[in-house]
């Protein structure tokens, strides 16, 4: 919105060159980042949530920045799209709330999609303040938040998805933020 604001102000203001200039400049780094998905992340419901987190980043003023080496062919079964676009929205949600109070310029959140032959990556880092032990070690209980009253149900989601899969959690926090890694299983053997 603010952007189309933006392009409304210019050309109200008789600025037509700049208008074009914004929306080329706009355009390119969109259309470079849309590409980079296409290419690279082969669940399109994936693709999607990254480029509507990106979004969403850029609007609350955060960098939502996703690991160029980043790469996913096709999921298993028993880790679907549905289940990824659960684990890594969550994910990526909680990760910009733990930053969205620092100054703007210094909110940080960073995305790892990775797939080798034997698994399956999901890794999210955040700058934010991290979280204390007491909280750390409740985070993935169903109902738990320190956030307000109804949420505390979107890491009990990730946790339950990843259990489901045989998968892996990783959670690393301190003072400079928080890490969550998530590995999945390329196969199953259950």
């Amino acid at each position: 919105m603010n952007k189309l604001q933006a392009v409304s102000g210019l050309i109200q203001l008789g600025e037509y060159a700049e208008a074009r200039n914004y929306i080329t400049r706009l355009t390119a780094k969109e259309q470079s980042f849309i590409e980079f998905l296409l290419k690279n992340i082969a669940s399109p419901a994936a693709a999607g949530l990254l480029e509507g987190k990106s979004a969403e980043a850029q609007e609350r003023g955060i960098a939502l920045n996703i690991d160029p080496k980043s790469r996913l062919g096709s999921l298993p079964t028993y880790f679907d799209e549905n289940a990824l676009i659960i684990v890594l929205g969550n994910l990526i949600e909680n990760a910009m709330d733990a930053v969205q109070d620092l100054p703007p310029g210094k909110r940080q959140v960073n995305v790892l999609l990775a797939q080798d032959e034997a698994e399956i990556f999901v890794a999210v880092t955040d700058n934010g303040g991290g979280m204390p032990e007491h909280v750390l070690t409740q985070i993935f209980t169903r109902g738990f938040s320190t956030k307000e009253l109804g949420r505390g149900y979107g890491l009990a989601n990730v946790k339950l998805r990843v259990d489901l899969a045989s998968g892996q959690i990783d959670v690393q926090s301190d003072a400079t933020g928080t890490r969550v890694l998530i590995r999945i299983p390329n196969s199953q053997s259950v």
